[in-house]
């Protein structure tokens, strides 16, 4: 029992460092050079507890960079396009927070991408 309370405190940090963003209608994606821009039709996608800085005035948009995901940037770029294409709903996991690409803050940073 001693030994499962050990791991549980090792992991609670990581569990509480994520959040969620909601669920949200995707209103346009731009696609750059570096990554790409997935907007809400509905509102902002909330705003992490950016330290740093203050949050981003851009609370609609979400950035997501080649560079945070060398392995499956192309995947999580064709799931918010047939999201997109298809009308579905989708939600993002935050693990900590990244420069707003308009460098007007921080804001969330995604690590995951969920269609609903």
């Amino acid at each position: 029992m001693k030994k499962l309370l050990i791991i549980f405190l090792f992991i609670l940090p990581v569990v509480s460092y994520a959040e969620g963003s909601g669920d949200h209608n995707i209103l346009r994606i731009e696609v750059g050079d570096n990554g790409f821009n997935l907007y809400s039709a509905g509102g902002d996608f909330g705003s992490a507890a950016c330290t740093g800085g203050g949050s981003s005035t851009i609370n609609y948009a979400i950035s997501f960079k080649q560079t945070d995901f060398p392995n499956s940037y192309s995947h999580i770029l064709s799931i918010a396009l047939a999201a997109y294409m298809g009308g579905k709903r989708v939600s993002m996991w935050y693990a900590g927070c990244q420069v707003s690409p308009w460098n007007n803050g921080n804001m969330p940073k995604p690590v995951t991408l969920v269609v609903k």
